[in-house]
């Protein structure tokens, strides 16, 4: 017989966390955007909300569990360093920096949403080839999107200068690549002490890039960029990356892409609600199809999960 509370209960949780990333993520635009504009600098900016998030986690963890939570042995120490450097350091790190290489904040948001598209070719080069009916649903989101940055009277010729765009197509691909890698490799069975390292990783890797750059290491940050800085710490990092996390590891990947279609959208609701921005026809039609793409994917694993059942031998089904 099949437990249906543990997996209704499980379902909850993954549209929980899923509504989490979205609505988080999809502030965090607002955010980044008052960091840059109040002056601080910006991979340095990140390596403080990186390393005061990963602090204030430890210290959580430290308190509920005692110093040994923390400890994680030498192969999960290796699997949060690649993923801390994938998704966090270069996923975003190197997407700040095409974006100060020229690219508009609407071109970034159309080459971060190829992610869906990275992750379905990661998928088939390993023989797990995404049905019809999933590909269905990544296009109608790529299209979307499109129709959504584009009501915005995006300029394609000064949206996308060469290098930039190559910078930002080469942290899509990072982050496409740490979300499908995750779930294979070895971590710290605590999920929140996997993010705490990870977050830690992605600080010092930033924070290496701020030297790097020239950036000037300072605390003197004006009042609005820190409350900024601490929305991105605090429910940027602490709450939506660890939710983006645990999915990895409890729901299907073709699901939990959908952020990079999602995010876009909620930024946008978010202008017409907070700034008054105006919602035009075609931006109604891209929410629409973004919300459409999200829907088929719903389904298509659902379908997919109900073949998986009735295709248990009953020795094989979990016991009541």
């Amino acid at each position: 017989m099949i437990d249906t509370t543990h997996q209704q209960a499980t379902r909850a949780k993954v549209l929980v966390a899923l509504l989490l990333v979205y609505l988080v993520w999809g502030s965090i635009f607002l955010a980044i955007k008052v960091v840059v504009e109040e002056g601080a600098p910006p991979l340095w900016a990140m390596s403080v909300r990186f390393v005061c998030a990963s602090v204030i986690m430890g210290g959580l963890l430290a308190a509920r569990g005692g110093v040994r939570r923390l400890h994680v042995s030498a192969r999960e120490l290796r699997g949060t360093v690649v993923m801390g450097l994938l998704l966090l350091c270069f996923g975003n790190g190197l997407t700040s920096l095409g974006i100060l290489g020229g690219v508009s904040s609407g071109g970034a948001a159309l080459l971060v949403a190829s992610t869906p598209m990275w992750i379905a070719l990661f998928r088939t080069l390993d023989g797990d080839r995404p049905s019809v009916l999933a590909l269905v649903g990544i296009a109608l989101g790529a299209v979307g999107l499109v129709h959504l940055m584009s009501s915005g009277q995006l300029d394609v010729e000064t949206a996308f200068p060469l290098i930039g765009s190559l910078i930002v197509l080469v942290s899509a691909l990072s982050w496409s690549a740490g979300s499908y890698l995750q779930p294979r490799m070895s971590l710290p069975k605590d999920n929140l002490v996997g993010v705490t390292y990870q977050l830690l990783v992605a600080g010092i890797g930033l924070g290496i890039g701020a030297l790097l750059r020239g950036e000037e290491v300072t605390l003197d940050f004006t009042p609005l960029a820190w409350l900024a800085v601490a929305f991105l710490a605090v429910l940027g990092s602490l709450v939506a990356f660890t939710a983006y996390s645990w999915l990895l590891g409890n729901a299907p990947i073709s699901l939990v892409s959908t952020q990079a279609y999602v995010n876009p959208l909620v930024a946008v609701a978010l202008g017409w609600l907070v700034f008054s921005e105006p919602v035009t026809p075609a931006m109604l039609l891209g929410s629409s199809l973004i919300l459409a793409s999200v829907l088929v994917l719903l389904y298509t694993e659902r379908s997919a999960r109900l073949r998986r059942v009735v295709a248990t031998p009953p020795s094989l089904a979990p016991r009541p």
